[in-house]
């Protein structure tokens, strides 16, 4: 079995227009190895990806073979805000699966708020 667990660390804040990058770390407590592990972190509706970076470059799902026990993987990921959203706070959500068996499913899944403030240096446009 393995014990995979899911992080999110956001931004402070985001602001509408504006592109901004959070990390979402997936880590093995073990005992065994984790094998297919199956990453995603699936943006607010009318939000655009940027892409990712880190330990994982292609679009979500991201996909790990195998994830050694007491290793961890991170990715950044970057997103743009419409110019026209108004919902606050901003809901940043991740998950994973594994092809191994998981003994503490409470902690494959993450989810944090982060505030959204329009900035006096967004130019009403989308950011580019």
């Amino acid at each position: 079995s393995a014990d995979v667990a899911v992080t999110v660390s956001p931004p402070s804040s985001v602001g509408p227009g504006l592109e901004f990058t959070y990390t979402v770390t997936v880590t093995n407590h073990g005992p065994d190895d984790a094998n297919n592990v199956s990453l995603d972190s699936p943006l607010p509706a009318g939000f655009t990806s940027k892409g990712n970076s880190g330990d994982c470059t292609t679009a979500f799902p991201c996909v790990f073979p195998t994830l050694a026990s007491g290793a961890s993987v991170e990715v950044d990921v970057a997103a743009c805000v419409p110019r026209d959203f108004r919902t606050n706070p901003v809901t940043l959500n991740a998950s994973a699966t594994s092809g191994t068996t998981d003994p503490d499913s409470g902690n494959d899944s993450a989810s944090v708020d982060v505030p959204l403030i329009a900035s006096i240096f967004a130019d009403g446009f989308d950011c580019p």
